[in-house]
């Protein structure tokens, strides 16, 4: 194959991961501001800061991204380097915190709330009481299950989810490392 189709593959392979890029954080910003509006009450406020932080970093990965792959200068690739590899321990330490926190933050939660809310949610997840049924005498539940079985079946899910969004992002770095290299090496030559 010829060289130079190889580069412009690879770089039109490198700019769309970046145009992914961007368009991940700012789905995550969006998100994020809309979990914060909605659950901001029954989350660690450090899971909602981490989460924000998390998403303005690959705004701000996926500009210097570009600027790297287009231009010339050294300091930019070396600033784009370092970002992803800085990156990459960033979403492994993000994971700690938000499965950590969000596990603690369940019973800190319902601990906080009020029966209305008890109630609510007893009857939207279709169980009785927090560590079992007789949690709360007197309360109006017809189910067998308590509630934190089915908390941590959700926050299962959600770890779940955040694992594989973040090996994603992992992998995604790491090829773009890889990438970037090619590209600037082989121009270098």
């Amino acid at each position: 194959m010829n060289s130079k189709f190889i580069k412009s593959s690879i770089k039109v392979l490198f700019g769309t991961m970046h145009i992914l890029f961007f368009v991940f954080s700012l789905l995550m910003f969006i998100g994020n501001i809309f979990i914060s509006l909605r659950l901001g009450v029954y989350l660690s406020k450090k899971i909602i800061v981490v989460l924000f932080a998390l998403s303005l970093y690959f705004m701000i990965l996926s500009i210097s991204g570009y600027f790297a792959l287009f231009r010339k200068n050294r300091m930019v690739l070396f600033l784009y380097i370092a970002l992803a590899i800085f990156g990459m321990n960033i979403i492994l330490y993000s994971i700690n915190i938000i499965t950590r926190d969000t596990v603690v933050n369940l019973n800190n939660v319902w601990n906080k709330m009020d029966n209305s809310a008890r109630n609510k949610i007893q009857r939207k997840l279709d169980c009785c009481g927090y560590n079992n049924v007789n949690d709360r005498k007197g309360s109006k539940c017809n189910s067998a299950i308590p509630c934190k079985l089915i908390f941590n079946q959700i926050v299962i899910q959600l770890i779940k989810r955040i694992n594989i969004t973040s090996i994603t992002m992992f992998t995604m770095l790491s090829i773009s490392l890889v990438m970037i290299s090619f590209l600037k090496l082989k121009s270098n030559k």
